[in-house]
């Protein structure tokens, strides 16, 4: 309740912040603070409660429902057929770590949609990870229930070739948050700290404590396949479901990026 009632008395103040637009204008403060891991600490704490505010305020998640209604809508007067995949993060999310957001403020940035204000798994990652699965099946390494050929694979995934190419005849979406963690929140801090730093050696030991932004352990995403062809959109659903349970996204061998598909 006391956090609520914070939150409820910085509404006004932090519903007009645009997050990635902060982000970059503290990224100066950061970078030139004599106690930089300080700053960092509290950047990340406002950037985590200006997220909360705009999230209850603007009812982002609802936008986002809005925008795959509309979608849905969409492919329905197109005769296309389509399928929803929802999964949970396990562990905390982290995709496009090269991306603007966040990126000058810590070392590791987020895909992030300014927009809506939200952050999320572009499709084009999800292709490519589901194809990864979709040519293990294809050599034996996988098993989804069904069997598939190379030809299945370039037909679904598309090609491209000396003299002819095709993008697929499964279209990936980006997939954005539909629920927050059990504690409301859409991103949440982590903190990494490497140890060794292009060596091995002990004596060259030098800890350095990283903090940057990521997707909180427990947000549900959903995505979105569509496709004029029901056995094509069937085959992409089950090694879609298979990549999420894998990982999507960057340090995934690690723990990231690892969903409980529902």
């Amino acid at each position: 309740m006391i956090l609520l009632d914070k939150l409820l008395s910085k509404t006004e103040e932090y519903r007009r912040i645009n997050l990635h637009s902060y982000l970059n204008l503290e990224s100066i403060n950061i970078n030139t603070a004599k106690n930089k891991e300080s700053v960092e600490r509290k950047v990340l704490r406002n950037a985590i409660t200006i997220m909360r505010v705009i999230q209850v305020s603007e009812n982002l998640l609802e936008a986002v429902k809005q925008k795959y209604d509309k979608l849905k809508e969409a492919y329905e007067s197109m005769e296309y057929s389509f399928k929803n995949v929802e999964a949970e993060l396990l562990y905390r999310g982290l995709i496009g770590v090269n991306e603007g957001f966040g990126r000058l403020a810590f070392d590791f940035g987020l895909c992030w949609d300014s927009i809506l204000q939200l952050p999320f798994f572009p499709g084009s990652s999800i292709k490519g990870a589901t194809r990864v699965i979709a040519d293990a099946v294809v050599e034996g390494n996988e098993d989804i229930g069904v069997r598939i050929s190379k030809d299945d694979v370039e037909r679904i995934f598309g090609y491209s070739e000396e003299g002819r190419a095709s993008m697929g005849t499964v279209i990936f979406h980006d997939a954005y948050p539909v629920k927050p963690s059990d504690k409301g929140l859409i991103l949440e801090p982590e903190v990494i700290t490497p140890i060794y730093k292009g060596s091995g050696e002990e004596h060259l030991a030098s800890p350095n404590p990283i903090s940057f932004l990521t997707i909180a352990r427990g947000v549900k995403f959903n995505f979105l396949l569509a496709s004029k062809s029901n056995t094509d959109l069937n085959i992409a659903e089950k090694c879609l479901k298979k990549a999420l349970e894998y990982g999507v996204g960057a340090k995934t061998l690690i723990g990231y990026s690892i969903f409980k598909v529902y």
